[in-house]
Protein backbone atom coordinates (compact mmCIF):
# COMPACT_ATOMS: atom_id res chain seq x y z
CA UNK A 1 0.00 0.00 0.00
CA UNK A 2 3.05 2.28 -0.91
CA UNK A 3 3.42 3.56 -4.40
CA UNK A 4 6.87 2.98 -3.70
CA UNK A 5 6.79 -0.15 -3.62
CA UNK A 6 4.32 -1.20 -6.32
CA UNK A 7 4.54 -2.93 -9.59
CA UNK A 8 5.26 0.68 -10.78
CA UNK A 9 8.46 0.26 -9.99
CA UNK A 10 9.02 -3.74 -10.53
CA UNK A 11 8.79 -5.17 -7.16
CA UNK A 12 6.52 -7.99 -7.77
CA UNK A 13 10.04 -8.99 -9.53
CA UNK A 14 10.37 -12.94 -7.85
CA UNK A 15 6.93 -12.94 -6.68
CA UNK A 16 3.98 -15.68 -7.36
CA UNK A 17 1.15 -12.91 -6.23
CA UNK A 18 2.02 -9.62 -5.52
CA UNK A 19 -1.28 -7.15 -4.40
CA UNK A 20 -0.61 -4.02 -4.30
CA UNK A 21 -3.45 -2.19 -2.02
CA UNK A 22 -3.85 0.97 -3.70
CA UNK A 23 -5.29 4.53 -1.83
CA UNK A 24 -8.47 5.87 -3.01
CA UNK A 25 -8.08 9.60 -4.66
CA UNK A 26 -9.66 12.71 -3.38
CA UNK A 27 -13.15 13.45 -4.32
CA UNK A 28 -13.43 9.59 -5.27
CA UNK A 29 -11.45 10.37 -8.22
CA UNK A 30 -10.67 7.44 -10.61
CA UNK A 31 -7.17 7.20 -11.77
CA UNK A 32 -8.16 9.19 -15.46
CA UNK A 33 -9.30 12.17 -13.14
CA UNK A 34 -6.64 11.97 -11.11
CA UNK A 35 -4.39 13.15 -14.19
CA UNK A 36 -6.24 15.69 -14.46
CA UNK A 37 -4.84 19.14 -13.78
CA UNK A 38 -8.46 20.34 -11.96
CA UNK A 39 -8.13 17.71 -9.70
CA UNK A 40 -4.60 18.66 -9.08
CA UNK A 41 -5.97 22.02 -8.25
CA UNK A 42 -9.12 20.70 -6.04
CA UNK A 43 -6.84 18.82 -4.40
CA UNK A 44 -4.17 21.86 -3.74
CA UNK A 45 -6.88 23.67 -2.16
CA UNK A 46 -7.90 21.13 -0.32
CA UNK A 47 -5.29 20.69 1.07
CA UNK A 48 -4.01 24.12 2.40
CA UNK A 49 -7.66 25.20 3.67
CA UNK A 50 -8.00 21.58 5.79
CA UNK A 51 -5.04 20.93 6.51
CA UNK A 52 -5.59 19.34 9.87
CA UNK A 53 -8.71 16.97 8.17
CA UNK A 54 -7.22 13.85 6.66
CA UNK A 55 -9.23 10.74 5.47
CA UNK A 56 -6.60 7.56 5.67
CA UNK A 57 -7.66 6.21 2.92
CA UNK A 58 -6.55 8.42 0.76
CA UNK A 59 -3.19 7.84 1.70
CA UNK A 60 -2.68 4.41 2.21
CA UNK A 61 -4.65 1.47 3.22
CA UNK A 62 -4.80 0.81 6.90
CA UNK A 63 -3.36 -2.10 8.96
CA UNK A 64 -7.01 -3.44 9.65
CA UNK A 65 -7.49 -3.73 5.59
CA UNK A 66 -3.93 -4.80 5.24
CA UNK A 67 -4.75 -7.80 7.92
CA UNK A 68 -8.07 -8.47 6.43
CA UNK A 69 -6.10 -9.23 3.26
CA UNK A 70 -3.65 -11.32 4.32
CA UNK A 71 -5.97 -13.48 6.86
CA UNK A 72 -8.12 -14.07 3.35
CA UNK A 73 -4.95 -15.37 1.69
CA UNK A 74 -3.69 -17.58 4.21
CA UNK A 75 -7.83 -19.02 4.19
CA UNK A 76 -6.14 -20.30 0.83
CA UNK A 77 -4.87 -23.13 2.50
CA UNK A 78 -1.30 -21.34 3.50
CA UNK A 79 -0.63 -24.21 5.81
CA UNK A 80 -0.43 -27.07 2.96
CA UNK A 81 3.17 -25.78 1.83
CA UNK A 82 5.74 -23.81 2.73
CA UNK A 83 5.67 -19.64 1.51
CA UNK A 84 7.03 -16.19 1.82
CA UNK A 85 5.16 -13.53 2.71
CA UNK A 86 6.10 -10.10 2.99
CA UNK A 87 3.47 -7.89 4.42
CA UNK A 88 3.81 -3.87 4.55
CA UNK A 89 2.13 -1.68 6.54
CA UNK A 90 1.94 2.15 6.56
CA UNK A 91 0.36 2.56 9.55
CA UNK A 92 4.12 4.31 11.22
CA UNK A 93 4.46 7.32 8.66
CA UNK A 94 2.50 10.63 8.19
CA UNK A 95 0.11 11.67 8.22
CA UNK A 96 0.54 11.56 11.87
CA UNK A 97 -3.42 10.31 12.57
CA UNK A 98 -6.22 10.11 15.96
CA UNK A 99 -7.24 6.53 16.37
CA UNK A 100 -9.46 5.16 16.35
CA UNK A 101 -9.74 7.17 13.27
CA UNK A 102 -12.14 10.79 13.49
CA UNK A 103 -11.04 12.65 10.64
CA UNK A 104 -8.23 14.37 12.48
CA UNK A 105 -4.36 14.11 11.15
CA UNK A 106 -1.52 15.85 9.79
CA UNK A 107 0.40 15.60 6.53
CA UNK A 108 3.69 16.56 5.51
CA UNK A 109 2.97 17.06 1.95
CA UNK A 110 -0.07 19.73 3.50
CA UNK A 111 2.53 21.55 5.98
CA UNK A 112 5.84 20.65 5.50
CA UNK A 113 7.27 22.59 8.11
CA UNK A 114 5.36 23.01 10.91
CA UNK A 115 5.79 24.99 13.83
CA UNK A 116 8.05 23.19 16.95
CA UNK A 117 4.84 24.25 19.29
CA UNK A 118 3.46 21.18 18.23
CA UNK A 119 5.95 18.49 18.09
CA UNK A 120 4.65 16.71 21.25
CA UNK A 121 1.21 16.61 19.73
CA UNK A 122 2.38 14.78 16.45
CA UNK A 123 4.60 12.27 18.66
CA UNK A 124 1.64 11.32 20.48
CA UNK A 125 -0.27 10.72 17.07
CA UNK A 126 2.72 8.95 16.11
CA UNK A 127 2.87 6.47 18.63
CA UNK A 128 -0.98 6.11 18.68
CA UNK A 129 -0.39 4.87 14.79
CA UNK A 130 2.39 2.67 16.14
CA UNK A 131 -0.44 1.17 19.21
CA UNK A 132 -3.10 0.61 16.23
CA UNK A 133 -0.43 -1.35 14.14
CA UNK A 134 0.50 -3.47 17.34
CA UNK A 135 -3.10 -4.56 17.74
CA UNK A 136 -3.51 -5.41 13.89
CA UNK A 137 -0.40 -7.62 13.67
CA UNK A 138 -1.32 -8.81 16.67
CA UNK A 139 -4.56 -9.82 15.64
CA UNK A 140 -2.69 -11.20 12.45
CA UNK A 141 -0.47 -13.38 15.18
CA UNK A 142 -3.54 -14.52 16.66
CA UNK A 143 -4.50 -16.36 12.85
CA UNK A 144 -1.02 -17.70 12.33
CA UNK A 145 -1.79 -19.52 15.56
CA UNK A 146 -5.07 -20.48 14.87
CA UNK A 147 -3.89 -21.89 11.55
CA UNK A 148 -1.09 -23.93 13.35
CA UNK A 149 1.47 -21.80 11.43
CA UNK A 150 2.72 -19.45 14.16
CA UNK A 151 4.91 -21.44 16.13
CA UNK A 152 6.20 -22.89 12.46
CA UNK A 153 7.22 -19.67 11.05
CA UNK A 154 10.29 -17.43 11.21
CA UNK A 155 8.85 -14.02 11.31
CA UNK A 156 10.74 -10.74 10.98
CA UNK A 157 9.41 -7.41 11.83
CA UNK A 158 11.18 -3.86 10.79
CA UNK A 159 10.88 -0.51 9.22
CA UNK A 160 12.67 1.28 6.61
CA UNK A 161 12.81 4.58 8.65
CA UNK A 162 11.84 6.47 12.06
CA UNK A 163 10.46 9.82 11.82
CA UNK A 164 12.14 13.22 13.52
CA UNK A 165 10.02 15.34 16.15
CA UNK A 166 12.55 18.61 16.42
CA UNK A 167 15.23 16.43 18.00
CA UNK A 168 17.79 17.47 15.74
CA UNK A 169 15.60 20.56 14.05
CA UNK A 170 13.29 19.43 12.14
CA UNK A 171 10.28 17.22 11.05
CA UNK A 172 9.44 13.97 9.09
CA UNK A 173 12.12 11.64 7.70
CA UNK A 174 14.74 11.68 4.92
CA UNK A 175 16.82 14.32 5.20
CA UNK A 176 19.42 13.40 7.77
CA UNK A 177 21.06 10.33 9.36
CA UNK A 178 20.40 10.95 12.81
CA UNK A 179 19.35 7.81 14.62
CA UNK A 180 15.67 8.83 14.99
CA UNK A 181 15.14 8.78 11.45
CA UNK A 182 17.45 5.27 11.04
CA UNK A 183 17.60 3.39 13.82
CA UNK A 184 15.10 1.13 13.21
CA UNK A 185 13.49 -2.25 15.42
CA UNK A 186 14.51 -5.27 14.31
CA UNK A 187 12.32 -8.11 15.90
CA UNK A 188 13.13 -12.17 15.05
CA UNK A 189 10.66 -14.85 16.04
CA UNK A 190 12.79 -17.92 14.86
CA UNK A 191 10.17 -21.13 14.32
CA UNK A 192 9.90 -22.79 17.89
CA UNK A 193 10.01 -19.35 19.84
CA UNK A 194 13.50 -20.94 21.47
CA UNK A 195 15.07 -17.68 21.85
CA UNK A 196 11.86 -15.36 22.59
CA UNK A 197 12.51 -12.23 24.35
CA UNK A 198 16.42 -12.32 24.06
CA UNK A 199 18.15 -8.90 23.10
CA UNK A 200 21.22 -9.27 20.42
CA UNK A 201 23.75 -6.62 21.37
CA UNK A 202 25.72 -6.41 18.01
CA UNK A 203 25.21 -4.69 15.07
CA UNK A 204 22.56 -5.16 12.56
CA UNK A 205 21.35 -3.34 9.40
CA UNK A 206 18.40 -4.17 6.70
CA UNK A 207 20.67 -6.16 4.79
CA UNK A 208 21.33 -8.60 7.19
CA UNK A 209 17.55 -10.12 6.83
CA UNK A 210 17.19 -11.74 3.62
CA UNK A 211 20.81 -13.82 4.42
CA UNK A 212 18.98 -15.06 7.83
CA UNK A 213 15.62 -15.82 6.32
CA UNK A 214 17.52 -18.24 3.58
CA UNK A 215 20.20 -19.44 6.45
CA UNK A 216 16.81 -20.56 8.84
CA UNK A 217 15.25 -21.94 5.94
CA UNK A 218 18.23 -24.08 5.02
CA UNK A 219 19.49 -22.72 1.62
CA UNK A 220 22.40 -21.59 0.87
CA UNK A 221 23.14 -18.08 0.98
CA UNK A 222 23.91 -16.42 -2.07
CA UNK A 223 27.35 -14.79 -2.77
CA UNK A 224 25.65 -11.77 -4.08
CA UNK A 225 23.88 -10.72 -0.94
CA UNK A 226 25.50 -8.45 0.97
CA UNK A 227 24.20 -8.81 4.29
CA UNK A 228 25.40 -11.06 7.25
CA UNK A 229 23.01 -13.78 8.78
CA UNK A 230 22.35 -12.89 12.09
CA UNK A 231 23.58 -14.99 15.13
CA UNK A 232 19.82 -15.96 16.21
CA UNK A 233 20.19 -18.36 18.87
CA UNK A 234 23.79 -19.79 19.35
CA UNK A 235 25.23 -16.61 21.18
CA UNK A 236 28.21 -16.26 18.75
CA UNK A 237 29.32 -12.50 18.16
CA UNK A 238 28.21 -10.60 14.56
CA UNK A 239 30.41 -10.72 11.35
CA UNK A 240 29.69 -6.95 11.10
CA UNK A 241 31.41 -4.30 13.01
CA UNK A 242 29.79 -1.23 11.42
CA UNK A 243 26.68 -0.21 9.27
CA UNK A 244 27.18 1.86 6.61
CA UNK A 245 23.64 4.59 5.73
CA UNK A 246 23.32 6.71 3.10
CA UNK A 247 20.96 9.07 1.62
CA UNK A 248 19.78 11.47 -1.45
CA UNK A 249 16.88 13.23 -0.79
CA UNK A 250 15.49 16.95 -1.36
CA UNK A 251 19.70 18.26 -1.90
CA UNK A 252 20.52 16.55 1.11
CA UNK A 253 23.22 14.05 0.46
CA UNK A 254 24.19 12.48 3.16
CA UNK A 255 26.81 9.16 4.46
CA UNK A 256 27.55 7.19 7.33
CA UNK A 257 29.09 5.31 9.36
CA UNK A 258 28.31 3.42 12.65
CA UNK A 259 30.44 1.06 15.58
CA UNK A 260 29.55 0.19 18.57
CA UNK A 261 31.27 3.35 19.80
CA UNK A 262 31.09 6.05 16.93
CA UNK A 263 29.15 7.35 14.30
CA UNK A 264 30.17 9.08 11.23
CA UNK A 265 28.00 11.64 9.59
CA UNK A 266 29.17 13.30 6.33
CA UNK A 267 27.17 15.93 4.60
CA UNK A 268 27.62 17.63 1.21
CA UNK A 269 28.35 21.34 2.06
CA UNK A 270 25.60 22.55 0.30
CA UNK A 271 22.53 20.76 2.12
CA UNK A 272 19.17 22.45 2.89
CA UNK A 273 19.25 21.02 6.39
CA UNK A 274 22.58 23.06 6.93
CA UNK A 275 23.74 19.56 8.64
CA UNK A 276 28.04 20.23 9.34
CA UNK A 277 29.83 18.36 6.35
CA UNK A 278 31.46 16.27 9.18
CA UNK A 279 29.97 15.57 12.31
CA UNK A 280 31.14 12.34 15.06
CA UNK A 281 28.89 11.52 17.86
CA UNK A 282 30.84 8.98 20.62
CA UNK A 283 27.18 6.84 20.74
CA UNK A 284 28.29 5.41 24.28
CA UNK A 285 27.89 8.18 26.46
CA UNK A 286 25.82 10.45 23.78
CA UNK A 287 23.09 8.45 21.82
CA UNK A 288 21.14 11.31 21.22
CA UNK A 289 23.81 12.59 18.90
CA UNK A 290 23.78 15.91 20.12
CA UNK A 291 27.44 17.02 20.70
CA UNK A 292 29.75 16.81 17.43
CA UNK A 293 32.80 15.61 18.58
CA UNK A 294 34.91 15.33 15.42
CA UNK A 295 37.75 17.89 16.72
CA UNK A 296 38.33 16.52 20.51
CA UNK A 297 38.66 13.01 18.58
CA UNK A 298 40.74 13.24 15.48
CA UNK A 299 41.77 9.57 15.58
CA UNK A 300 38.07 8.21 15.80
CA UNK A 301 36.98 9.95 12.73
CA UNK A 302 39.87 9.09 11.19
CA UNK A 303 39.33 5.88 11.50
CA UNK A 304 35.78 6.22 10.89
CA UNK A 305 36.26 7.97 7.97
CA UNK A 306 38.10 4.98 6.25
CA UNK A 307 35.81 2.70 7.28
CA UNK A 308 33.04 5.17 5.64
CA UNK A 309 35.28 4.81 2.38
CA UNK A 310 35.71 1.05 2.32
CA UNK A 311 31.61 0.97 2.80
CA UNK A 312 30.76 3.22 -0.13
CA UNK A 313 33.09 1.08 -2.33
CA UNK A 314 31.49 -2.06 -1.48
CA UNK A 315 28.07 -0.80 -1.26
CA UNK A 316 28.73 0.60 -5.47
CA UNK A 317 30.59 -2.81 -6.07
CA UNK A 318 27.24 -4.60 -5.33
CA UNK A 319 25.08 -2.52 -7.22
CA UNK A 320 23.07 -3.82 -10.21
CA UNK A 321 22.36 -2.44 -13.68
CA UNK A 322 19.60 -0.20 -13.90
CA UNK A 323 17.70 1.89 -16.32
CA UNK A 324 15.58 4.81 -16.09
CA UNK A 325 12.05 4.29 -15.81
CA UNK A 326 8.80 6.52 -15.47
CA UNK A 327 5.72 6.44 -13.26
CA UNK A 328 1.86 7.39 -14.61
CA UNK A 329 0.54 10.34 -13.40
CA UNK A 330 -1.72 8.21 -10.83
CA UNK A 331 1.49 6.73 -9.48
CA UNK A 332 2.82 10.21 -8.92
CA UNK A 333 -0.12 11.19 -7.18
CA UNK A 334 0.26 8.63 -4.76
CA UNK A 335 3.56 9.63 -4.24
CA UNK A 336 3.18 13.28 -3.48
CA UNK A 337 0.02 12.79 -0.98
CA UNK A 338 3.08 10.82 0.91
CA UNK A 339 5.71 13.41 0.71
CA UNK A 340 8.01 11.52 -2.23
CA UNK A 341 7.50 14.30 -4.94
CA UNK A 342 6.78 17.67 -4.68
Amino acid sequence: DNANISQAFNFQQGFDEYRYLAPTFFFLANEPAAQLALYSGLRLIRERFLSHRVDVHHYYQPAEVVTAEVTAWLAHGAERQPFFLFIHYMDAHDPYMVHPFNGEGYARVANPNPPPAVAERYRQLYDGGIAYLDEHVGALFDTLRARNLYDRSLVALTADHGEEFQEHGGWWHGTTLYDEQIHVPLLVKPPGNSVAGRVIEELATSLDIAPTIVAAAGAPVPGTFQGHVLPLDDGRPSARQSVFSEEDFEGNVLQAVRTKEWKLITANSDNPRGLPPEALFDVVTDPRESSNVRAAQPAAAEILRAELGRSAIEARAHGGASQQGGSDAATQERLRALGYVN
